[in-house]
C-alpha cells in the first residue's frame, strides 16, 4: 500500500525496498505493477488465517482505494478463501 508502483502504467514489474516494519526475509522484492495486473489472462487470489478476514472483506465488498488496498485492482479474478478468511464475508 502506499507505493509509487501503484500507480506505473508503463513497466510490468519494479523492484522495491522492503515494507516497514520488516517482514522476513529483510530483502529487496520485485513487484507486479497494474499494467501486468491488467494483462492477466487468469488470476488467482489465495488467502489463509482469521487475521485476513477483515481485509479479505474490505477488498471484495468495499469501496477502498486502491492506494490502500492494491489488490482491489485484480478484476475478475478467483478467490480461494480457507472458512477463516471468509469469515467476515
Amino acid at each position: 500500500p502506499h507505493r509509487e508502483s501503484i500507480h506505473e502504467r508503463q513497466r510490468r514489474v519494479l523492484a522495491v525496498d522492503p515494507p516497514e516494519p520488516p517482514i522476513a526475509p529483510n530483502v529487496p522484492r520485485m513487484t507486479m505493477t497494474p499494467p501486468a495486473i491488467a494483462s492477466a489472462v487468469h488470476a488467482v487470489v489465495m488467502v489463509a488465517g482469521s487475521k485476513k478476514a477483515p481485509l479479505v472483506s474490505r477488498i471484495l465488498t468495499g469501496d477502498d482505494d486502491p492506494d490502500d488496498l492494491p489488490a482491489r485492482l485484480v478484476q475478475d479474478a478467483i478467490w480461494v478463501l480457507d472458512r477463516a478468511a471468509a469469515a467476515n464475508l
